[in-house]
């Protein structure tokens, strides 16, 4: 059997100012990890959450996330933020240092 892994990412906090600041990201991925790491409600192995991270470190901690894994993995992954929109209706999540002119 695989084991249960979730990461979760909260951002509140956007260096553009064009991305209003949120009240409860930091506070969701936290309550939600411990949701999912009580072994009567959630269950989950392990849980790694990160909080207004910049966007090099959210890409290679996710890389790192669904590394390696068995299809007997069960992987959760969570986010709570922003969401922008390019040109072409293409969404993207918005962390602390994204750039709304530079999405890709």
């Amino acid at each position: 059997m695989g084991q249960s892994l979730a990461l979760t990412i909260g951002n509140s906090l956007y260096a553009d100012t064009t991305l209003a600041r949120l009240k409860t990201p930091d506070v969701d991925v936290g309550a939600f990890g411990e949701i999912l790491l009580d072994s009567e409600r959630g269950g989950f192995d392990d849980v790694n959450v990160l909080v207004n991270m910049s966007s090099h470190v959210i890409r290679r901690t996710i890389a790192r996330f669904f590394a390696k894994r068995s299809r007997e993995d069960l992987l959760l992954l969570y986010f709570s933020g922003h969401g922008v929109l390019d040109d072409q209706g293409l969404l993207y999540l918005a962390v602390r240092d994204t750039d709304g002119k530079l999405l890709r």
